[in-house]
């Protein structure tokens, strides 16, 4: 039995620089801002974001605005289903801003999935849409 202790213990603790490199990586990630340099490219990327938020979060929009959009929630414990908000910021240049985006629960034990993999996911996936508006139109090949 302390030999099966020890295995677990020593198994467990050869895990933890993994989990806490992988961990710093998606807090880096999560923590890169997302930002649109023009009125029309920060147009179009907020509407994905709204998709987004409607398609990630747990609960239903409850508030949407040209800048701001929330949803319901979060439950109190148990629940741990994540509740959105998403926050457009101008950055003072013409039209440019900042998208930020808040998970949380009402659970102390933790949310499905963790708010910190939501943001990473979140900005992963924004930084494409917007570098993507960024690139010229393809002309159809004849």
């Amino acid at each position: 039995m302390r030999a099966a202790t020890l295995c677990l213990c020593f198994g467990l603790a050869g895990c933890l620089p993994i989990t806490a490199a992988l961990w710093s990586q998606l807090s880096e990630r999560a923590n890169e801002p997302v930002a649109c340099a023009t009125k029309d490219e920060c147009d179009v990327s907020w509407q994905k974001a709204i998709e987004w938020v409607s398609e990630r979060c747990a609960f239903k929009i409850q508030t949407q605005t040209e800048d701001l959009v929330e949803t319901e929630g979060p439950l109190p414990a148990p629940s741990n289903d994540v509740a959105c908000r998403l926050d457009r910021v101008s950055t003072g240049e013409a039209g440019s801003a900042q998208f930020e985006i808040t998970a949380r629960c009402g659970n102390f034990f933790g949310c499905v999935p963790e708010p910190l993999y939501l943001r990473a996911a979140f900005h992963d996936e924004m930084r494409a849409a917007i570098a993507a508006a960024r690139m010229p139109a393809s002309s159809p090949r004849e």
